[in-house]
């Protein structure tokens, strides 16, 4: 689940960053390498993250549920 809400994360922001920030890629830059390299640079890590959050939650799920 988190992959896939990840991947329609990613191509929803993919798409509002050609609408509105395009203008904002340096000079030179394809505007499509720009706006992919943006939003990986926070989204691989916070998807990292949620996997392992998830990962760590249902190992040690004894410690917390009752």
């Amino acid at each position: 689940g988190i992959i896939v809400g990840s991947l329609g994360r990613f191509f929803f922001h993919y798409i509002s960053g050609i609408v509105f920030f395009a203008a904002y890629a340096p000079e030179g830059m394809n505007v499509h390498w720009y706006v992919i390299s943006y939003i990986a640079s926070h989204m691989i890590p916070g998807t990292i993250v949620a996997i392992l959050v998830i990962f760590l939650l249902r190992r040690y799920k004894g410690l917390w549920v009752t």
